[in-house]
């Protein structure tokens, strides 16, 4: 029974600095050192440590008070490894350093890397789902299996067959013989009638499928809010729905993780998290529309835009708060 507490020590212990991906996909990033990518991920874990100190200035940035030796304690280098990072980081518009004067240690904003179209696509490419080679290979042996079979009087294409044969479990090798080719070259009214019987059920079954997603998208948009369900209902066919559904609520789990405050990101608790949302899926809809993309193919793009979207839409609030309590300490009380 005493497992299923949790314990201090887990929960430090699944503490993680976050790297950003586009270090890796920007060619402006790549050339970054590895110690400076590390020293930015450390750097923007303290961000909420800058927030509690109130190190924000009057236009609402969040900024560092770090001497070089704070430096060094916190990234564990030397002075000339800190020195070197800093101008890595200033080189690639990722570090402003402000100048506070005389025998005081400079400002340090950090800035938020350059994402560009090509990187965007790149890092949804990257978490696409990848399909087994060897069902590619399946299906090419499959489609040269039936050329092989086809009577020369049968007229069909190779793409006729890659279309019908789109789903290698529909037909097995061992469903279609040489003795049922033969058969339906010499095909009779009454196999006509019984295909026409097996289309029919074929309809039905489409059918009882079809009842099944609406079933299991209306039991998905039940906890949403109104505008969220209606424009969900109205931009989405029936199964991306349902995808797009599951991804907001991965996402915002995830979110409240990584933000470590679960009730910002609960409908009833926050009125304004819907309208967010929705702008975020807007967005990712247009980048869909450019890259003629479908929903399916983009689901990784779709969660990863929630995640970021809903974090900084948390950070944002956040900081407003403190600006907020730091123009009038009494507000709260």
């Amino acid at each position: 029974m005493s497992n299923n507490y949790f314990t201090i020590t887990e929960q430090y212990r699944e503490r993680f600095y976050q790297l950003p991906k586009v270090f890796f996909t920007n060619d402006n990033y790549k050339k970054l050192s590895n110690d400076a990518k590390i020293s930015y991920a450390i750097l923007k874990d303290r961000l909420e440590l800058s927030i509690r100190n109130n190190w924000i200035d009057e236009d609402g940035n969040i900024y560092f008070i770090y001497t070089i030796k704070q430096l060094e304690d916190i990234l564990n280098c030397g002075n000339q490894k800190v020195n070197k990072i800093k101008k890595e980081l200033e080189k690639v518009n990722l570090l402003i350093q402000k100048r506070q004067g005389l025998n005081k240690p400079n400002l340090l904003y950090l800035l938020k890397p350059e994402i560009k179209e090509s990187d965007i696509y790149k890092i949804s490419e990257e978490e696409k789902p990848t399909k087994p080679l060897q069902d590619k290979e399946v299906l090419k042996s499959h489609v040269q299996k039936c050329e092989n079979h086809t009577p020369r009087n049968v007229k069909i294409t190779r793409q006729d067959m890659l279309k019908s044969h789109a789903n290698d479990t529909e037909l097995s090798d061992t469903e279609l013989s040489d003795t049922d080719i033969s058969d339906m070259n010499g095909m009779s009214d009454n196999t006509i009638d019984n295909m026409s019987e097996t289309n029919d059920h074929s309809l039905h079954s489409n059918h009882e499928n079809d009842h099944y997603l609406i079933d299991e998208q209306s039991h998905l948009l039940k906890p949403l809010p109104k505008d969220l369900q209606e424009f969900i209902k109205s931009r989405y066919i029936l199964a991306d729905s349902i995808s797009i559904i599951n991804k907001i609520m991965q996402a915002k789990r995830e979110a409240a993780n990584r933000r470590d405050d679960g009730l910002f990101f609960m409908f009833e608790e926050n009125p304004f998290l819907s309208e967010k949302i929705i702008d975020i899926l807007i967005t990712v809809n247009r980048e869909m529309k450019k890259k003629r993309e479908s929903v399916q193919g983009l689901l990784g793009y779709y969660y990863n835009s929630l995640v970021n979207g809903l974090e900084e839409f948390h950070f944002t609030e956040q900081t407003r708060k403190t600006l907020q309590n730091k123009e009038n300490p009494f507000l709260d009380i």
